[in-house]
């Protein structure tokens, strides 16, 4: 039987993770952090960004000159709108496969699917905000049928920490490669696609009640594509920030409906309305283990480990990356520290932790704006 889209939660048969393959995935996740938060500040970051598209309160940049590598290119786009944090990380809420297929649906501007292979780090009472998973993911063009679809297999990494003092939650994506999800070119036409450095950005702004949005992607699309059809999509994904304005307002007007719903059933019972629980609802790291081993769930693998905190070396700037928030707020007991030496080092996972309040870090996210010559659409073979 031929393959199509959306492929079955359980397509992809993933062993087990070792203890050791989890700690090197949670170092990947903590510098992919590192380096979004870095190359996403619009102004005095690591790098020189021109703009791309204005439109009203959406700003679209371009990185001069190229990405990580010779073969990828860098973009960015910032957008205020109002809302609270709370209220985004609930729109992110994607742990499952159903819950990744559900959110593909939502945000179908460049999404086609997703499936979640492993939990690195799963959510806990103390963190209900942070989560690492390995996600399986397929993209489109807006010319699709015309540029082949990409694929990808990522690390997401989802955490809360503090900028300036101000709340603020990050979703990275970095590219991993898994001998479990091989090529999908023969059975499916997908293009394996790499992101150096993918994801969202979200601190709460100086205006009360609004929150700063960046959206930031730094990939090497792989294939044939020019310079305007790869800008063109780039921008379409950038688009996805109006769409999370958009979302935050249909959630709220729908929790509004609902609780006018649920009062009136109350005022005409006399009691409050209550739901049912089924005795078998998944708890808190009950498909996890806490020895460092994985173990199977329905459709992904669970680890744990701990919290992470460090600084990092992007791009020749030296970057203090967060103090991470919690439910109770934790921190390296004194005498503990973390350095990085290079732009691709990572962070020890401290072993010893104290409450703390986070301190700021001095991290900025405007910058000038500067137009840009119109993109030259030359004859072109597309893959």
């Amino acid at each position: 039987m031929s393959l199509k889209l959306p492929l079955p939660p359980g397509f992809f048969q993933c062993p087990p993770l070792s203890p050791d393959d989890n700690a090197r995935y949670l170092e990947i996740a903590k510098q992919s952090v590192q380096d979004l938060v870095a190359k996403a500040r619009i102004r005095d970051g690591p790098v020189k960004w021109t703009m791309l598209s204005n439109e009203c309160d959406l700003k679209i940049y371009k990185g001069e000159g190229t990405g990580t590598t010779a073969n990828s290119d860098i973009h960015c786009a910032a957008m205020e709108t109002v809302g609270q944090l709370d209220e985004v990380m609930r729109l992110y809420r994607t742990d499952t496969t159903a819950q990744a297929k559900e959110y593909v649906q939502r945000f179908g501007r460049a999404l086609v699917d997703a499936i979640t292979l492993y939990t690195i780090l799963p959510r806990h009472p103390d963190r209900p905000n942070n989560c690492i998973q390995i996600k399986w993911m397929v993209a489109k063009s807006p010319f699709d049928g015309l540029v082949t679809k990409r694929d990808f297999c990522l690390l997401e990494s989802d955490l809360e920490f503090q900028v300036n003092g101000k709340r603020a939650w990050v979703r990275a994506y970095k590219s991993v490669e898994l001998a479990c999800v091989p090529s999908l070119r023969e059975s499916l036409n997908l293009i394996r696609a790499f992101q150096y450095d993918m994801g969202h950005v979200f601190i709460e702004s100086d205006r009360p009640g609004y929150l700063d949005m960046t959206y930031l992607a730094d990939m090497d699309v792989k294939g044939i594509v020019p310079v305007w059809a790869n800008d063109q999509a780039v921008i379409q994904w950038c688009r996805n920030l109006s769409d999370i304005d958009r979302f935050l307002r249909e959630d709220r007007l729908r929790g509004s409906v609902q609780s006018a719903a649920a009062a009136s059933a109350k005022a005409a019972t006399g009691s409050s309305v209550k739901h049912q629980v089924s005795g078998s609802s998944p708890t808190w790291g009950a498909d996890s283990t806490f020895d460092g081993t994985s173990q199977c769930s329905s459709d992904d693998q669970s680890n744990y480990s701990e919290s992470m905190v460090g600084t990092s070396v992007v791009g020749g700037h030296n970057t203090k990356l967060y103090s991470q928030v919690h439910r109770q707020h934790y921190y390296p007991r004194e005498g503990t520290s973390t350095t990085a030496s290079s732009a691709a080092s990572t962070v020890p996972i401290m072993a010893s932790y104290q409450p703390h309040h986070p301190t700021s870090t001095n991290t900025e996210y405007t910058g000038e704006l500067s137009p840009v010559s119109p993109l030259l659409r030359a004859p072109i073979i597309l893959e």
